[in-house]
């Protein structure tokens, strides 16, 4: 009986193979996909689903919620999910082919929703590097005091900004291939000559004084970060950015802030999430603003703006950059 299943035919019952049952559906998924007979229960069907290890997590969710929701709205009866060492399909069961490829239909909408993340990921950032010796020094002898501070001083260490990487982020773009990479560096090139005549040949400076936070509490913060004050050339600066951003997003390029958001000039100093164990991700910064809250860094002379890529953080060498626009 395992083997078969009952089919009423008008008046009649009859036993087909269950491997009689086997169908193909067509979707603009995959050029194929086989629902089949559940061969430990007659009453199921079973539809596998190819999926990529990295996905399987946000398919199962926190505590297994997001699976939980892809069954309650498609009515399966369970989804199996491979554990990440095994190369395998996910397989769903259910009772009719309607709800297998409902299930199916709610993981790939979250695996394009990843994907489009992934795709969209910034890969490169327009920053002004703050490589003034004087700040830096400064930002140096600041690193010694709080490390003799600090009571946990490996977490510390870890979460510095590299004096060398030191900037200020103007915007962050995303360039998915070496064309948009291209046309990102010529239009550079191509407004030099304007952003220096926008500053009228003075020298770009800017006051930094005081720290502030962007992210979390004192007590747990996650972002610490030096403030730029608004005065010298603040506001040349900032129109400059605008007038930058403007003109990438005018020759297509994407931007990812949005465009009515407000440029913050500020230069991090510690942030939590260069730390490599995710189970701790906030520093507590009490005694760091108590007694060094209203630092003066002093005036930093900028020297370009450059268009660094994300992920290249070096201490020795700071960011990659792949063009700049040299400043008065």
């Amino acid at each position: 009986m395992s083997n078969v299943k009952l089919v009423k035919l008008d008046n009649r019952v009859f036993r087909v193979p269950l491997s009689s049952f086997t169908k193909t559906i067509y979707t603009n998924k995959s050029n194929t996909e086989n629902i089949t007979p559940d061969k430990e229960n007659a009453e199921l069907f079973i539809l596998r689903v190819p999926c990529e290890i990295d996905y399987r997590g946000a398919i199962i969710g926190k505590k297994g919620a997001t699976k939980l929701k892809i069954m309650r709205e498609s009515g399966v009866k369970e989804i199996f999910i491979p554990s990440s060492d095994l190369d395998e399909d996910i397989v769903i069961k259910g009772y009719d082919e309607e709800s297998l490829q409902h299930a199916r239909d709610l993981i790939y909408k979250i695996i394009e929703e990843i994907q489009s993340k992934e795709t969209n990921r910034p890969t490169h950032f327009l920053s002004l590097p703050l490589m003034d010796p004087d700040f830096m020094v400064k930002v140096e002898r600041l690193y010694d005091d709080w490390m003799e501070l600090s009571t946990d001083k490996d977490f510390l260490a870890s979460i510095m900004m590299p004096p060398k990487c030191l900037h200020l982020t103007i915007c962050t773009m995303c360039l998915r291939n070496e064309s948009e990479i291209k046309k990102a560096t010529n239009l550079m090139r191509s407004l030099s000559s304007q952003v220096y005549d926008m500053l009228n040949t003075h020298s770009a400076l800017l006051k930094i004084k005081g720290l502030a936070l962007m992210k979390g509490t004192i007590k747990n913060a996650r972002v610490v970060y030096a403030e730029v004050q608004k005065e010298q050339s603040y506001n040349t600066i900032i129109e400059v950015s605008k007038f930058l951003i403007d003109r990438f997003r005018k020759e297509g390029i994407l931007i990812k802030e949005a465009e009515d958001k407000e440029i913050l000039l500020h230069a991090t100093l510690l942030n939590t999430k260069y730390y490599n164990n995710k189970q701790k991700n906030t520093y507590d910064a009490t005694e760091i603003f108590e007694q060094y809250g209203n630092t003066n860094f002093g005036n930093v002379l900028l020297r370009n703006f450059s268009l660094c890529v994300m992920g290249t953080k070096n201490a020795e060498m700071g960011y990659k950059s792949i063009e700049k626009i040299s400043l008065p």
